[in-house]
């Protein structure tokens, strides 16, 4: 899937290539479980939440599943972000459109 992943995405697997993912113990697997976890996490960008939900399935299962990660994307991804966390831009049109020039 690597080699055809489309421009500016992520792709996220539960495990490498040729491997088997933990089924967990709860309703999900050990990775929904953790990237569950972490998404809820405020102002984190996107790959920042992979990276931890990478490494909480390989502490929790001893390295056994290695989630792997493909990304094309370039920009930044907040998916979970509050306000006070994300980093603001300034809409230039708003403010045009709000009468400051």
């Amino acid at each position: 899937m690597a080699g055809n992943q489309i421009a500016d995405s992520i792709i996220v697997y539960a495990a490498s290539a040729g491997a088997a993912d933990s089924n967990g113990a709860g309703r999900n697997g050990l990775f929904t479980s953790q990237l569950l976890k972490d998404l809820k996490t405020p102002g984190l960008e996107v790959r920042k939440v992979f990276r931890r939900a990478h490494a909480d399935v390989r502490q929790a299962n001893d390295n056994a599943q290695r989630p792997a990660v493909y990304d094309q994307f370039g920009g930044l991804a907040y998916l979970a972000a509050s306000p006070q966390s994300a980093p603001r831009r300034r809409d230039p049109c708003l403010r045009n459109r709000i009468g400051h020039r």
